[in-house]
């Protein structure tokens, strides 16, 4: 069941980021789209967990839930609008190269914060992240790649992205981990009116 999972997750990460390239690069016009496809991801995602903690009869959230919800919702929100704006001006090879090393910082923060150790293999792993990241900005095949409007998308996008697995752990190390089902229903519903919000002014 574990490898299963797994596997669907990948594939629905896989398609998400292959759609939002393409809306990035060919559909988008401004701002108002970006925020207009967060919106409908957000609210789709967020009605998708509302059933499953329906059905599963899950623990309703309290307060603490409610208020890390809310902070995870924006930050979920940023995180999306940036890379989508890191998408629209470099190449999607790089920008992902970029923002997907973003597990660095949940993985440094398991080790200064939640006292986990860290491994020989894991330091070097980071290592290898952090030069292929160095190598991806400083190669230029093309010019959109060494935007500097891109790179600090990029960067933008990495570090809100890293800070999602940050509040995710943060909330699961805690005595509501329980409540996780309302948890991301709070947060995805929070982004959808942060989106909704933007579209208006």
């Amino acid at each position: 069941m574990h490898y299963l999972l797994l596997i669907i997750s990948i594939t629905i990460t896989l398609t998400y980021n292959l759609v939002r390239n393409t809306f990035s690069k060919h559909y988008a016009k401004n701002g108002r789209d970006f925020q207009l496809f967060n919106l409908a991801c957000s609210a789709i995602s967020a009605f998708t967990v509302l059933l499953v903690a329906f059905f599963t009869r899950a623990a309703l959230p309290s307060w603490y839930t409610l208020l890390l919800g809310v902070v995870f919702g924006i930050i979920t929100a940023l995180s999306a609008l940036f890379n989508m704006r890191a998408l629209e001006r470099g190449p999607a090879s790089y920008t992902t190269l970029i923002v997907t090393s973003s597990m660095m910082i949940p993985a440094l923060s398991g080790w200064l914060l939640f006292d986990e150790t860290v491994s020989i293999v894991k330091l070097v792993g980071m290592a290898l992240m952090i030069v292929s990241v160095l190598m991806s900005v400083t190669s230029t095949p093309n010019e959109r790649s060494a935007s500097v409007s891109w790179l600090v998308m990029c960067l933008l996008a990495m570090l809100f992205t890293g800070l999602v697995g940050i509040l995710q752990k943060i909330h699961q190390s805690s005595s509501h981990s329980n409540e996780l089902m309302y948890f991301l229903a709070v947060a995805f519903i929070v982004s959808t009116i942060y989106s909704g919000t933007a579209l208006l002014i």
